[in-house]
């Protein structure tokens, strides 16, 4: 049986072993680009959102991420 893909013909001139790790390659590759897409989906997300805010843990408020925008603390 004869198969194309990507333009290369595989027959009988290649054997099993090589066809596998052409498909092996094909799907590391693939794996590479998926994992890249969900990197830059996480970067624009995390860029659109600005700096998480943190919890105090001594009186559980919130605090903002710039100590600036809280303001004196009331004596």
């Amino acid at each position: 049986m004869i198969s194309i893909h990507a333009g290369i013909c595989y027959g009988a001139a290649m054997g099993n072993q090589t066809y596998q790790k052409r498909q092996k390659e094909l799907a590391r590759s693939q794996k590479k680009k998926d994992k890249a897409a969900r990197r830059m989906q996480r970067k624009t997300e995390k860029v659109k959102g600005g700096p998480p805010l943190e919890d105090d843990p001594m009186t559980g408020d919130r605090m903002t991420a710039d100590p600036s925008l809280q303001g004196s603390p009331a004596v």
